[in-house]
C-alpha cells in the first residue's frame, strides 16, 4: 500500500509506525523530502521488496512474489508549484454555453458548446489520482481489470486498489470465423460437402445444424494452412532474403528468378492473410501492411482482451464479486 501526503514529519515517523504498523514493512522517502511525501507499507513475508531509486517525486521499486511474478511497481506524487489565485478571464469566444443565451434561429453549434463547457468543467476540477501499466504488465497478468477507486472522504484524493491474485477460471474461447479462410481452395468445397447431409427435422434445425457441421470443418484447414502465420512469415522472409542473395551472386540466373517469384508470391500470401487475422483480433484498421507481427498488435490484442474482462463487479447488494461464479450469479440476479 502507497500513502501519498502523509503530513507526518519525520521526527513522529518511529512513534506512529510502532502504533499504527508495528507488524509492516514501511518504507518512506523522508531522505529526498523533508515532509516524507510517501510511505509504502507491505506485510507479506514471503513478498521481496527490492528499492531501486527513492526521489521526492516517486519511489520506485522491484517486487518479487512466491509464485514468481517479478515486476516494477513505482508511486508517484508529482510536485506542484501552481498558486491558486483570483482569475478572471474575459473576451469574445464566439460560443455560448446554454441555448438559453442565445436569440436565433440557426440552430446552435452543439459541439461547439461541449467544448467550451468541457474546458470550462476542466478548469475547475481534475483527475488527479490513476493507475498507469504497460504491455509487459498485461502480458503477466491477462487478467488484469481497471482499478477500483474508492470513495475520497475528506481527502482530496481518493484510494486506489489493484487487483492480480484473483485468477478468473480459464474459459473456452469462443468459434470466430476468420475472414481469410474463404481465401482457401476447400472452403466451398466443405461448405457445400456439409450442406449436402440430409436433416430431416424443422428448417431452423437443419440451419443449425449445418452451421455445427461446418463450424468443425472449419477447424481443419485453420489447424494446418492457417496456424502460426506470423511464423510462417518469418521463415518466408528469410527465405526470400536468402534467394535474393543466391540471384544476385548467380548473375540474375533465371532459375532463382523464377525460385524468387514463388517465394515472393506466398510470402505476399502469408502476409495478407497474418494482416487479416491481425484485422479481426485487434480490430485495428488504421495499419500499415508490415506492421501487422510486431509486439504493437499484440499487446493492442491483450489490452482489448483486458478491456472486456469483467474480474470485478458490484452486485445489487452493493457487495464486491470477483470469482468467475460470484460475477455470473449477479448478473442473473440483476
Amino acid at each position: 500500500m502507497g500513502i501519498n501526503e502523509t503530513r507526518i514529519k519525520y521526527r513522529r515517523f518511529d512513534t506512529v509506525r510502532s502504533r499504527k504498523f508495528r507488524q509492516f514493512q514501511v518504507l518512506n522517502n523522508y531522505i529526498s523530502h523533508p515532509n516524507g511525501r510517501f510511505w509504502v507499507i507491505w506485510s507479506r513475508t514471503d513478498m521481496k521488496v527490492h528499492v531501486l531509486s527513492v526521489g521526492s517525486q516517486l519511489i520506485h521499486l522491484c517486487v518479487e512474489e512466491a509464485t514468481c511474478h517479478k515486476f516494477f511497481v513505482t508511486f508517484v506524487y508529482g510536485l506542484n508549484s501552481i498558486t491558486q489565485m483570483t482569475w478572471l478571464v474575459l473576451g469574445d469566444f464566439n460560443c455560448v454555453r446554454t441555448d438559453s443565451e442565445r436569440i436565433s434561429t440557426v440552430p446552435p453549434n452543439l459541439s461547439a458548446m461541449t467544448d467550451f463547457n468541457t474546458a470550462i468543467s476542466n478548469a475547475k476540477w481534475m483527475r488527479l489520482d490513476r493507475v498507469l501499466i504497460n504491455s509487459d504488465w498485461l502480458s503477466d497478468f491477462p487478467n488484469f481489470s481497471a482499478a477500483v477507486a474508492l470513495g475520497a472522504g475528506v481527502s482530496n484524493h481518493s484510494p486506489l486498489i489493484v487487483s492480480v491474485s484473483s485468477a478468473p477460471a480459464l474459459r473456452p474461447w469462443h468459434f470466430r470465423f476468420i475472414n481469410c479462410w474463404i481465401e482457401d481452395a476447400n472452403f466451398l468445397p466443405i461448405v457445400t460437402e456439409v450442406w449436402k447431409n440430409n436433416v430431416q427435422v424443422c428448417p431452423m434445425f437443419i440451419l443449425v445444424t449445418h452451421l455445427k457441421q461446418v463450424k468443425q470443418q472449419l477447424k481443419l484447414p485453420h489447424q494446418s494452412g492457417f496456424s502460426n502465420v506470423s511464423q510462417k512469415v518469418s521463415e518466408l522472409r528469410s527465405n526470400l532474403a536468402n534467394c535474393q542473395d543466391r540471384l544476385y551472386s548467380a548473375h540474375m540466373d533465371s532459375l532463382f528468378l523464377e525460385e524468387e517469384k514463388d517465394i515472393c508470391q506466398e510470402f505476399c500470401k502469408m502476409k495478407r492473410i497474418e494482416l487479416n487475422i491481425a484485422y479481426q483480433r485487434a480490430k485495428i484498421h488504421d495499419i500499415k501492411m508490415m506492421d501487422a507481427s510486431t509486439s504493437y498488435f499484440y499487446s493492442k490484442i491483450v489490452a482489448k482482451r483486458s478491456m472486456n474482462l469483467i474480474s470485478l463487479i458490484k452486485d445489487v447488494h452493493g457487495r464486491l464479486c470477483s470469482s468467475p461464479d460470484t460475477i455470473d450469479e449477479a448478473f442473473v440476479e440483476y
